[in-house]
């Protein structure tokens, strides 16, 4: 008998490799020390609990032009033996639209999209020859059909050739939209958007979810800020602004380790989404696992007043100098707690790795002393 109903388990970034001041002893020293298996040990049966399940992947996960001893060449790289953990969670599609994609080249990003592929994951925002993967990915259960589209709306880095991933533009996104909505019962976008830190959308963000939804999409998932944000129901579509980490090395900076599992009902007949939201930390280990109930609650309470500041703002500040005020003060906050977390943590860093480390830093000062020097001169 067919359901009325499906589910749909979205979750925020994943890396599998460690982060820039994590390298050494981040998810993927620990992944090599406990084995691939373990990252989801603790959250397993609520990652299975739906009829799919979304997620992104930020960094490939492949060994091409691999340099072991190189900083540059190991951070935000995953092992290829991280697929073990992504296909016994359940995970059924990924978007690979993300600005960390491309950090390792155009091979590494193939080799993941393979790698998926024969592990049965499909991949969303990334476009091959081959036709493996590209837009939409589209999911079928039981007569009911969602697609997904995933873009890359953040500046290019690491690569200065056009990117495999997608980049956003609205224009070609509302062609996209418009182009599939009619095809399928529920079309999803995945956006990787906005600023790091910061617990709220932008003014932009805003303007573009809205024409998403006035276009046709009904459900919007966001990522990079590395922090949940709250949740709009805009007529009768859920914009997910920022799913926060799902996994991740950021331990200095206390929200980034505090996200979520949402899961999404879809009811064909009613054609009308609802939404849970399954409270989630990092714990020391870089494992994802259910918050206490305790801390649950107090999640729950945080997201609610992240959903509603968002209508709050319009209503009684100037939008874009709140934001901008914010963004200002939640970047000096993480670049104070990351620096304290380095000084601190200097001892755990290989030795190959803190030279590098501190040849960088040195490197950052003198470009910063010669454009200082440049505008006194003129």
């Amino acid at each position: 008998m067919k359901k009325e109903e499906i589910v749909i388990g979205a979750v925020g970034d994943i890396s599998f490799g460690d982060g820039y001041l994590c390298c050494g002893f981040g998810v993927r020293s620990r992944m090599e020390q406990c084995g691939p298996e373990y990252i989801f040990d603790e959250i397993k049966s609520d990652l299975l609990d739906n009829d799919l399940l979304f997620g992104n992947l930020e960094g490939v996960l492949s060994s091409s032009n691999f340099k072991r001893y190189s900083l540059k060449s190991f951070q935000m790289r995953g092992k290829e033996n991280s697929i073990v953990s992504l296909r016994d969670g359940g995970f059924t599609v990924l978007s690979l639209a993300n600005n960390h994609i491309m950090q390792h080249g155009k091979v590494a990003v193939l080799d993941t999209v393979k790698l998926l592929n024969l592990n049965g994951i499909s991949s969303c925002g990334i476009r091959t020859n081959d036709g493996t993967c590209g837009k939409p990915y589209i999911f079928c259960q039981d007569g009911i059909s969602i697609a997904f589209l995933a873009y890359n709306a953040r500046p290019k880095q690491y690569f200065t050739d056009n990117p495999l991933d997608i980049p956003f533009t609205i224009d070609d996104a509302l062609t996209d939209v418009r182009e599939f909505k009619d095809k399928v019962h529920l079309m999803v976008v995945s956006m990787h958007w906005g600023d790091e830190f910061i617990h709220i959308p932008s003014a932009a963000q805003q303007a573009i979810a809205h024409q998403l939804v006035d276009s046709g999409v009904n459900l919007i998932l966001g990522h990079h800020p590395h922090v949940m944000q709250g949740v709009e129901q805009y007529k009768e579509s859920l914009i997910f602004y920022s799913l926060g980490n799902f996994v991740f090395d950021m331990p200095w900076y206390p929200d980034s380790n505090k996200s979520c599992i949402a899961r999404i009902k879809f009811h064909k007949l009613k054609k009308k989404l609802s939404y849970e939201i399954i409270p989630i930390k990092i714990n020391g280990n870089y494992q994802p696992e259910v918050m206490s109930e305790k801390d649950g609650a107090e999640f729950l309470k945080r997201v609610e007043y992240l959903s509603n500041l968002i209508a709050e703002i319009n209503r009684k500040y100037n939008y874009e100098e709140y934001y901008i005020h914010g963004l200002d003060h939640f970047t000096r906050r993480e670049r104070s707690l990351s620096h304290k977390y380095w000084l601190s943590n200097i001892r755990r860093y290989p030795a190959f790795f803190l030279v590098q480390y501190m040849l960088e830093v040195l490197m950052r000062r003198i470009r910063l002393f010669r454009g200082t020097r440049s505008k006194e001169k003129k």
